[in-house]
């Protein structure tokens, strides 16, 4: 069974204080029920109806276009799962055939431990005032220096690809992150949003983060969570009234008068997670568009159906870059299939290399090797993406090596969104992933009045050439330098860089 996890860490939430308790969640519908049953059928279209026939399999919809068609089914009731899969893999009209009902846990990564006396937090939370920059213009609230001058900006020189007077240099086209969805009326996110699919309550439309509320506190606790961000939001821009707290689930910054407001607020354990790694493409790409796909509930839980369906539909609805902050320890076929789609059809994708500390060496993609690698991070077709810290130093809980990881960006102590128009301070690879996202969209090389968004293959070499070597062999070729990327990447000739 193939486990998906989050690279959800501990996160500092700016000017609240929340409880984790776990809500209930919505069976995602899109197997009616029988996830347990449920399975991802690749076969050519003129086979698949005497497959479900012999089989005894019922359709739940069409995953990707063309030929051959893969389409979601579920099994007979009666029959054990593993029975209609060992069936399905003798039957010569059938291509493939997996389970597609992964057990999703969110990442549980307590070594990712929050240090509030981290100097470039440290200086994040003292920083004072409203940013004015030359991306200020595409948002339609002021944003906090905390947020937007943080010292990771600098570090990876987001800064100076921005001052840039190139239009891509605010970056360009659309990226589509796979996760728990966002808040679409945060104030700094509202204005890069587009359609996205919440694939948990199968429906098209803004893939709130706000659904995974339990519906018996839904509208109290959104209402509640907002008045908070209505009445701190000035305050943390003028830098006032922010101190250290301690919260029942994680460690918080907090202003002490509000948190009586929230406790009652029930909130599932990953709860923001997808509005904070929008939150970081949005800084790095302000100038994109931000598709959000919701695959994991607010428990932390999602199914490989839903991400490769989630996949094809980012490709086949204008995504230029997938940001996918999730692994797993097992190979899928049909996610392999989803990410070729991807690159054959010019999107790049980007995923995290996950939170558990594990080294791999380049012998590992050897036939017969015994390792466990992460994937998506894993496939050679995804840019995989290690934490390091604001002094070029290797995270202690990152990931590692060259089978898994091309290269590094910050992962701790960054600054991000949370739902209610909040900030919240994270680490982890989650959101490395988001800043190496981000970058890539700055890097479009343009041709007319149209952008022809870069491939994979371009992306890997103008990173590989511009990242920052920090001597340190397992994060891949470096940390990523945003601005020497861009140029990289504009310039067509990346090997020259």
């Amino acid at each position: 069974m193939i486990r998906f996890r989050i690279q959800k860490t501990l996160s500092l939430l700016l000017a609240c204080c929340l409880a984790l308790p776990l809500a209930a969640q919505a069976q995602a519908p899109s197997c009616q029920g029988q996830s347990y049953n449920c399975f991802l059928l690749r076969a050519a279209s003129a086979d698949v109806s005497t497959v479900l026939a012999v089989h005894g399999l019922t359709e739940v919809v069409d995953v990707r276009p063309g030929e051959p068609v893969l389409k979601l089914v579920t099994g007979p009731a009666n029959i054990q799962p593993e029975v209609t899969l060992a069936g399905l893999e003798v039957d010569p009209l059938v291509i493939a055939a997996e389970l597609a009902d992964a057990e999703v846990v969110s990442e549980n990564a307590a070594s990712a431990t929050i240090d509030t006396t981290d100097p470039a937090f440290v200086g994040t939370l003292a920083a004072t005032g409203t940013y004015v920059g030359p991306e200020t213009s595409l948002f339609s609230s002021p944003l906090w220096n905390g947020y937007a001058a943080q010292p990771a900006v600098s570090l990876i020189k987001a800064d100076l690809a921005h001052a840039d007077p190139r239009p891509e240099a605010l970056g360009l086209g659309v990226v589509a992150i796979l996760d728990t969805g966002v808040d679409p009326d945060h104030p700094v996110l509202v204005d890069a949003l587009v359609p996205g699919y919440d694939f948990v309550l199968d429906q098209p439309g803004v893939a709130s983060e706000w659904a995974a509320l339990d519906p018996a506190t839904a509208a109290q606790d959104e209402a509640d969570v907002r008045a908070i961000a209505e009445q701190s939001y000035t305050s943390i821009l003028d830098g006032d009234g922010v101190t250290l707290g301690k919260g029942p689930a994680a460690e918080t910054i907090l202003e002490q008068s509000y948190t009586s407001i929230l406790d009652d607020i029930t909130l599932p354990d990953a709860f923001g997670h997808g509005t904070m790694v929008a939150g970081l493409v949005r800084l790095i790409a302000p100038g994109a568009y931000i598709m959000p796909l919701r695959v994991f509930d607010g428990d932390g839980h999602a199914s490989l159906g839903q991400i490769v369906r989630a996949i094809y539909y980012a490709v086949d609805n204008g995504a230029n870059v997938i940001n996918m902050s999730f692994s797993t320890p097992e190979h899928s076929y049909e996610l392999e299939q989803a990410l070729l789609y991807a690159e054959l059809n010019g999107v790049v994708a980007v995923a995290s290399a996950g939170n558990e500390g594990y080294s791999w060496g380049p012998l590992c993609y050897l036939p017969g090797a015994n390792c466990p690698l992460r994937y998506p991070a894993a496939f050679p077709n995804v840019i995989g993406t290690a934490s390091s810290d604001q002094q070029d130093v290797r995270s202690d809980f990152t990931n590692r090596g060259l089978s898994i990881v091309m290269m590094a960006a910050p992962g701790e102590a960054l600054v991000t969104t949370y739902p209610g128009g909040l900030y919240a301070g994270v680490w982890g690879t989650s959101f490395s992933s988001a800043l190496a996202a981000g970058a890539i969209s700055l890097m479009h090389d343009i041709k007319g009045p149209n952008f022809i968004p870069i491939s994979y293959w371009q992306a890997y070499d103008a990173l590989m050439f511009s990242s920052d070597d920090v001597g340190d062999a397992s994060l891949g070729y470096g940390r990523l330098d945003v601005m020497h990327g861009m140029d990289c990447g504009l310039s067509g000739k990346p090997s020259d860089c």
